[in-house]
C-alpha cells in the first residue's frame, strides 16, 4: 500500500548539501575500486564538451583529459540489436543533469536535475549489487542539458556512437530524436521517461519503452471498469477547451477495442466549463439520483486547481446513500494542496506505474539509499533502482546473440512489454521496432492509503 499525501520533498534536509552528496558520485569514481571488466561510470559528467576542463589551480594534481589524437581501438561489429559477449556492454546514459546551471550557493535544485540525479543514484545502487563478472558494463553518464540541440549534437559523441545501449533522454522531443537515431544505427534504446511514437522509427534497432504512456493508462482504466462491472455507470468528465480530447478519445478507443457492451455504444461523456471553478451551473445531483454509484473518470494530469474543484463538486453533490467513485491520474498524488479527505471519502481510484507501495522491500531500499546518500529517495530513485536491476537481467539474457525481452515481476513497479510496429500490417513480415510497457496497477484510496 502507499500512504498519501506525502508532504516530504524528494530531497529532505539541506537540499543543496544533498545535491552535493549525490553529485560527488560523478567525480569520485576510482577505477581501482571497480571490477576489472567494468568501469562504472567511466567518467564524470562533463560540464562542457566531451571532457571536463581542470581549473587553473588544479592543473598540478588533475590528469589531463584525453586528446582527440589518441587512436581508440575499433568497436566490435555486431548484428543490429544484439549485444557483445566478449567485452563489456557499452551503455550511454543520457539525462538532464543540467551541470551548466550548477551553483554552489543555490538553495534548491532544478526539478529536472533532481529527476536525473535520483534516477542515476538509484541505478547506481542496483549496479553495485550486480555481479560485474557476470554482467560487465561500461556506463557513460552524459548530460543532455534538457536541450534538443544538445541531444542532436550527442549523436556525434563517441560514447553515443560506440554505445550498444542508449538510455534516455528525458524530454519527449529529445527522446524521440534519440530513438530515431538508435533504430537507424541498429542500437538498443531504453526510454524510462517518455512515450515514443513508432511511426517515426525506421531501421533495424529496437526501442524499449519502460515508461507507461497515456494510451496504456486509458486502456488500463477501461479494462478495470469492465472487469468490475462499473463501465455501465461510468461518465467521462471533459473540459470544453479540448485539452482532454486525446485522453477521452483513447478511452473510447480502448472501450471499442474490448468489444464494449451491447447496451452502451460509447462511454458517456459530460462536458464542463472550467472557466467557472465553482461549477454553479453544473448539476450532478440528477445524475447521481439515477446512478448513485456513478464512476467519474477525470483524465487530467495537470491543472491542480481544476482537479481540486471538480472533485469538490462531486463530493458536495452526493447524498449520504449515494456512493460515487472518481478515477484520477497518477500525477494527482504529487499535487500541492490536494484535498485528500475528499479523495479518500470518494474511494478514488488511481492508475499508476510509478507510485511505490510501502512494504518491507521499499523500506529496505530507503534505508540503503539513505546510508549511501544521506537523503531519502523519491519515486525516481526507486525508478532508477528498478531500471538498474532490469538492465542487468536484460544484458544477461541478451549476451548470447539472439534478442530477447523478458518481463520483470520482481520490481517495485513491474515491466510487461507489448510489441508495436510502424504500420498495422508490419507484424506480418517485420520485426517490431518498439516495445511498450503496459503494466499499470489500479490502486484504490482507502484510509488515506493507495491499496
Amino acid at each position: 500500500m502507499t500512504s498519501v499525501p506525502n508532504p516530504r520533498p524528494l530531497l529532505s534536509g539541506n537540499k543543496m548539501l544533498s545535491f552535493l552528496l549525490v553529485f560527488l558520485i560523478f567525480i569520485s569514481c576510482d577505477a581501482t575500486q571497480r571490477a576489472k571488466k567494468t568501469t562504472y561510470p567511466n567518467r564524470p559528467i562533463p560540464e562542457k564538451g566531451q571532457h571536463p576542463k581542470p581549473k587553473k589551480d588544479d592543473t598540478a594534481t588533475t590528469p589531463s583529459p584525453k586528446q582527440d589524437t589518441i587512436v581508440k581501438p575499433p568497436v566490435q561489429t555486431l548484428p543490429d540489436g544484439t549485444l557483445p559477449n566478449n567485452r563489456a556492454v557499452k551503455v550511454a546514459l543520457i539525462l538532464p543533469f543540467l551541470t551548466q546551471q550548477f551553483n554552489e550557493s543555490a538553495t534548491n535544485i532544478n526539478p529536472k536535475s533532481d529527476i536525473a540525479i535520483q534516477f542515476y543514484a538509484g541505478l547506481k545502487l542496483a549496479m553495485e549489487e550486480a555481479s560485474y563478472d557476470q554482467v560487465p558494463m561500461d556506463i557513460s553518464v552524459i548530460d543532455s542539458k534538457a536541450s534538443y540541440s544538445e541531444t542532436l549534437n550527442l549523436q556525434s559523441n563517441p560514447d553515443v556512437i560506440n554505445a550498444d545501449i542508449i538510455v534516455g533522454p528525458y524530454r519527449k522531443k529529445n527522446a524521440g530524436l534519440m530513438a530515431e537515431y538508435a533504430v537507424k544505427q541498429g542500437k538498443i534504446m531504453f526510454s524510462p521517461f517518455s512515450e515514443i511514437q513508432p511511426t517515426a522509427l525506421a531501421g533495424k534497432g529496437r526501442v524499449i519503452q519502460t515508461f507507461a504512456g497515456l494510451e496504456t493508462y486509458m486502456k488500463a482504466i477501461v479494462k478495470h471498469l469492465i472487469q468490475t462491472g462499473d463501465i455501465a455507470n461510468t461518465i467521462i468528465i471533459k473540459r470544453k477547451n479540448g485539452q482532454d480530447n486525446r485522453a477521452v478519445n483513447l478511452l473510447q478507443k480502448a472501450f471499442q477495442q474490448t468489444g464494449g457492451i451491447k447496451s452502451i455504444p460509447t462511454i458517456q461523456e459530460l462536458e464542463v466549463d472550467q472557466s467557472d471553478l465553482g461549477f454553479d451551473k453544473l448539476d450532478l445531483k440528477e445524475i447521481l439520483a439515477v446512478k448513485p454509484n456513478t464512476v467519474f473518470i477525470i483524465p487530467v494530469w495537470k491543472s491542480p486547481k481544476y482537479v481540486t474543484s471538480i472533485v469538490r463538486k462531486i463530493f458536495v453533490s452526493r447524498d449520504p446513500e449515494e456512493s460515487p467513485t472518481i478515477v484520477g491520474m497518477p500525477q494527482w498524488v504529487g499535487f500541492k494542496n490536494m484535498d485528500y479527505q475528499k479523495l479518500n471519502d470518494l474511494h478514488s481510484i488511481i492508475p499508476t506505474a510509478d507510485v511505490i507501495a510501502q512494504d518491507a522491500s521499499t523500506k529496505a531500499f530507503a534505508k540503503k539509499y539513505y546510508q549511501a546518500y544521506h537523503t531519502l529517495p523519491g519515486k525516481n530513485a526507486y525508478k532508477g533502482y528498478d531500471f538498474g536491476r532490469y538492465l542487468v537481467a536484460f544484458v544477461k539474457a541478451n549476451r548470447n546473440g539472439a534478442f530477447t525481452l523478458p518481463d520483470a515481476t520482481n520490481l517495485f513497479n513491474n515491466y510487461h512489454f507489448k510489441d508495436t510496429y510502424n504500420q498495422v500490417t508490419d507484424d506480418l513480415n517485420n520485426q517490431p521496432v518498439l516495445y511498450q510497457n503496459d503494466f499499470v496497477r489500479m490502486l484504490r484510496m482507502e484510509n488515506y492509503q493507495l491499496r
